[in-house]
């Protein structure tokens, strides 16, 4: 009888440097490969897209994703059967693979059991990543923002949002595979830098970081309160990249071209931030569900870490508006379009 290959299914959660993680399995799929560990990462493969595999994910879980790009939607049911042909075909033992799908907080069980039906024939193990959901609420919030959000910031809305509640998110995977083939880690990369994650994540996988590992640029830097603020009002007039108006992709580059134009602009950043007592009373509140998962000493470097996310005072007034900063953009976005037109 053959021995199962070993699947490895890393979840996410988002916000906790997923993207960081795939572009660097990425970058070192090959020392990976010749390490007995395959990240099946061909970018032509209907499975795979940017860095991860989401299409594969939409397959597995039979889940519409609307971040799946056009060119993927259109291939996205033969993203397992190209994926099983793949893995069939390597010599490695251990798989592994990456998207934040996998995690997503709107998954039911019947998402969940029919992916791990479909993979019955591998020995699975899900990774996960949670991260104190101070740092967690302000850099899911300024994602929301950055993909089309148009709402200030709610902390009570956000304290009932499932997004937070690690334990009751992984609740699916429990009953499917069992909580012993679940493998949950602190994301703790605002206090000890991105390869320390990576030093996690490997070691869970079962190889050590080499000396001659990829470095990669860190992925989604977080945005500061003036530009959330030009963001929230920009974003009133623009589709979000969670709809389904075919507009949404267009839009979602203006945007980012935007945030790029007040990056290269000089003024004062401000961060978003929570106060102490803010924090520690959030804390407080998810307490039990973090403690779930983790071990004490995991919880205890866990609680440790929320510093990224604190300040001597709130800073989360969205009421101004950036006139200045506003104004340097279209200048800077205005000149780009003359240079252009006189070319």
């Amino acid at each position: 009888m053959n021995r199962k290959k070993k699947i490895f299914i890393h979840i996410g959660f988002n916000k906790t440097g997923s993207t960081f993680i795939q572009s660097s399995l990425m970058a070192n799929s090959e020392w990976l490969r010749r390490n007995g560990v395959l990240y099946p990462c061909d970018t032509r493969k209907p499975y795979f897209q940017i860095n991860q595999h989401v299409p594969l994910a939409s397959n597995l879980l039979d889940f519409d994703i609307h971040w799946l790009t056009e060119d993927k939607r259109k291939t996205v049911r033969s993203a397992y059967e190209t994926f099983l042909e793949d893995v069939s075909a390597d010599g490695c033992e251990t798989i592994l693979i990456s998207s934040e799908a996998f995690g997503d907080s709107r998954l039911t069980q019947d998402h969940v059991n029919a992916a791990v039906s479909k993979l019955s024939d591998f020995e699975i193990c899900v990774i996960a990543f949670i991260r104190p959901q101070p740092g967690y609420m302000l850099s899911a919030y300024q994602q929301d923002v950055k993909t089309g959000l148009a709402k200030d910031f709610d902390l009570n809305a956000r304290i009932e949002n499932r997004d937070n509640w690690f334990s009751k998110r992984l609740e699916v995977w429990k009953t499917a595979i069992g909580k012993s083939n679940i493998v949950v880690k602190p994301y703790l990369g605002s206090k000890f830098g991105e390869l320390h994650i990576m030093e996690t994540f490997l070691s869970t996988v079962g190889v050590s970081l080499p000396d001659d590992w990829v470095p990669v640029e860190r992925q989604n830097e977080s945005i500061d309160l003036h530009a959330m603020r030009i963001l929230l009002r920009m974003n009133r007039h623009l589709t979000a990249l969670t709809s389904q108006n075919k507009a949404r992709f267009f839009h979602q580059k203006v945007r980012g071209k935007v945030l790029a134009t007040i990056r290269n602009t000089i003024y004062e950043q401000k961060k978003l931030t929570f106060t102490r007592e803010e924090a520690d009373h959030i804390l407080s509140i998810f307490s039990d569900d973090n403690k779930a998962y983790l071990s004490e000493e995991d919880y205890s470097l866990f609680e440790a870490t929320e510093n990224a996310a604190l300040g001597s005072t709130n800073t989360r007034d969205f009421s101004e508006t950036d006139i200045d900063l506003a104004m340097k953009v279209i200048i800077s976005l205005a000149g780009e379009v003359m240079a252009r037109k006189n070319r």
